[in-house]
């Protein structure tokens, strides 16, 4: 009877997701995680169909908050390991496809909860289950606001006028262009009138 904890390794426990200012995420590669779980220096084996053999487990459920994955797939740490319990898959279990952190939302978390069975035995029995759980949280990191500019170009430079005050160079209007960076959407700019007086 007896035998060690039960310990889960969640790669990352926490990680931080950039994010734009009006908090839209486009990049979830961080959050790619990967679950190992050991007893003592043993690891369990990922087993789907739940054989409940010793040394194997399962997830039992999967509570998610304000974000999805797409991806769940097993792969083997050791290779040597890989024939060494029948049936299973690999030891470390890759959650992959993350996505859905609205722009509202500052953060999200999961819970995972599996299903092992220990080598130890349980009241004289082995492969009795046991249900581990393990909390992992992600957050927004923003980029802050950007700062809202407007650029203006005007057609000439220099506006001449003699000394009655009429305008000799350039010849037909000056054209004034205004373009608006860091905006999203249409821009709305209000132009006020201009008079020689204004120059320099």
């Amino acid at each position: 009877d007896g035998g060690g904890p039960i310990e889960i390794t969640l790669d990352p426990i926490a990680t931080a997701l950039n994010a734009d200012e009006i908090g839209f995420v486009s990049n979830y590669s961080s959050a790619t995680t990967e679950v190992f779980i050991k007893q003592n220096d043993e690891p369990f084996y990922y087993d789907e169909f739940d054989g409940g053999r010793p040394g194997t487990f399962v997830t039992e459920s999967i509570t998610l908050k304000n974000i999805q994955f797409s991806e769940v797939s097993s792969s083997f740490r050791d290779l040597i390991a890989s024939g060494s319990i029948s049936s299973s898959d690999g030891e470390i279990l890759h959650f992959k496809g993350f996505s859905g952190l609205a722009n509202n939302q500052p953060s999200a978390s999961i819970v995972y909860k599996f299903k092992v069975y220990p080598y130890s035995l349980t009241g004289g029995v082995a492969g009795v289950p046991r249900i581990v759980s393990k909390t992992q949280t992600l957050s927004k990191v923003s980029d802050g606001t950007a700062a809202r500019k407007v650029s203006l170009v005007a057609s000439s430079d220099v506006v001449v006028y003699d000394g009655d005050g009429i305008k000799v160079a350039p010849s037909g209007d000056v054209q004034l262009s205004a373009t608006a960076i860091n905006v999203t959407g249409s821009a709305l700019f209000t132009c006020y009138g201009f008079n020689k007086n204004i120059f320099s």
